[in-house]
């Protein structure tokens, strides 16, 4: 797992030393993600999970709670309003440094939400965000999209940090067509046949930025 510690200096200049992005490139390629360390303001990350964490109350009494797969674990937007909206957590220019990298030139953000994992003895089925654009070549293309995880609080094992399974997102097999995102229990038993999973600890105001794939 590569992570890596962002410099005063490379805030200042708004992009990563030449060695910190390869790096960065490469975790992301060879691994399927990567975690960047001291990305955003700790201020901002404070505001927002004041502001966020009273939402959750707001959101558990509605009729239809937004959860994902299972009770528990909540899809919840972070307010879309001032004065939530900071330029390092949107557009932040040390992650966009990364993803330019991976994706090229005309990279967007086209989906600002996130996942709540709240107490609970439920775990998600295994799954993957997305498959290939073109299943079952001999290789897999190089990422298409990416996701970026900028969490609130300190994510950890014990409060539910995301599972990933490194060098997934090089599997052929899944198909951005595939009507079923989650893998059979057959499929699952390969792959921890196959990888070792882990639930890294991703310490507020850092990022996790992964290929949707994994």
């Amino acid at each position: 797992m590569i992570e890596l510690e962002l410099s005063g200096d490379e805030h200042a200049a708004g992009k990563l030393r030449p060695e910190h992005l390869q790096q960065a490139v490469n975790a992301i390629r060879e691994d399927g993600f990567v975690v960047l360390h001291r990305a955003i303001d700790p201020d901002h990350i404070a505001l927002l999970r004041e502001r966020m964490l009273a939402d959750v109350e707001e959101i558990l009494t509605l009729d239809d709670v937004p959860y994902q797969f299972r009770d528990g674990h909540l899809q919840q937007d972070p307010p879309p309003v001032p004065p939530y909206l900071f330029r390092d957590v949107l557009v932040n220019e040390l992650v966009v440094d990364v993803t330019r990298a991976v994706l090229g030139e005309g990279l967007k953000n086209a989906f600002y939400s996130g996942n709540t994992c709240l107490p609970n003895p439920h775990q998600q089925p295994l799954h993957v965000d997305s498959g290939q654009l073109w299943p079952n070549l001999d290789e897999a293309t190089p990422a298409y999209s990416v996701v970026v995880n900028v969490p609130i609080v300190d994510a950890t094992p014990e409060n539910g940090s995301t599972e990933l399974w490194p060098g997934t997102h090089l599997d052929t097999t899944r198909s951005i067509n595939d009507g079923d995102i989650k893998l059979s229990p057959e499929v699952e038993a390969c792959r921890r046949a196959e990888s070792h999973p882990l639930q890294p600890t991703v310490p507020s105001g850092s990022v996790l930025i992964r290929d949707m794939r994994l």
